[in-house]
């Protein structure tokens, strides 16, 4: 008896084998729009995890701001010293570029102009030229030189020159008594010297026994000179006022006395 239910349960088993077989039978393949549903799932899902990701781009760096240069307001310098004018200008952030001389009555170094106007806004660091004083040139003093030279040596030194003519009876002839300006004076390049020059005017002696032109009388000789001076006579006198004709030189400095 149990050989046969046995039997029954290994047939029931085998008949159970059998019934799977057939039932778990292959799935079908998905339709064509099953299929076009999955791609289009697949492709819009990210392939790699960073692509999952949202990615964000970075922000432009913020554009610098531009400052303006500084600047400098130029100062007012006629008037100054060179040296307080060029102080100045440091102190407002300029300095100076050249410094021009020009001819000027005023104290040498005094600035007489400057290349920026007052109250300018100008660049700081911008140089600035100045105009400064410098003395006018000394007059040559040519008192004692004949009329030629002087008037050469007052041009070359950049001067005019205005003559004046002074009859004398005595001294020599044709040469400078004095001027104006005087020598060593300070005047401006280009102004008139007023020089004044002898004319001496011979009269002729009367012949006598005295020497026209002289009082005292002075006998008439081939020459004179002053009593002990370097003179070789042959004939000498003491002191004499000269009035009129000068013949033997006596009087030096034309100012009408020999021999003082």
């Amino acid at each position: 008896m149990w050989a046969v239910v046995a039997l029954v349960v290994f047939v029931g088993i085998a008949t159970l084998a059998v019934i799977g077989g057939v039932v778990t039978a292959p799935e079908p393949a998905p339709s064509a729009a099953g299929a076009t549903s999955n791609t289009n799932t697949a492709e819009s899902e990210p392939s790699t995890p960073s692509e999952a990701l949202t990615t964000t781009s970075p922000s432009a760096p913020p554009t610098p701001t531009e400052t303006e240069p500084p600047r400098s307001t130029v100062p007012r310098l006629k008037g100054l010293s060179r040296e307080e004018a060029e102080a100045r200008l440091t102190t407002a952030g300029l300095g100076v570029s050249e410094v021009r001389q020009v001819f000027s009555p005023k104290a040498p170094g005094t600035v007489l102009s400057q290349s920026k106007k007052v109250g300018t806004s100008v660049l700081t660091g911008i140089e600035v030229i100045l105009v400064v004083a410098k003395p006018y040139p000394q007059v040559p003093g040519v008192v004692g030189r004949l009329k030629a030279a002087a008037v050469e040596r007052l041009r070359e030194a950049g001067f005019k020159v205005s003559v004046i003519t002074e009859s004398r009876t005595s001294g020599k002839d044709g040469v400078v008594l004095r001027q104006t300006p005087a020598g060593d004076a300070r005047a401006k390049p280009g102004s008139s010297i007023t020089i004044v020059i002898s004319s001496v005017i011979r009269p002729v002696a009367p012949p006598q026994n005295c020497t026209a032109g002289y009082d005292p009388c002075l006998a008439p000789a081939s020459d004179y000179d002053c009593a002990g001076g370097s003179g070789d006579g042959p004939k000498y006198t003491g002191f004499v006022r000269v009035t009129g004709y000068d013949p033997y030189d006596l009087d030096a400095d034309g100012d009408g006395i020999a021999c003082e």
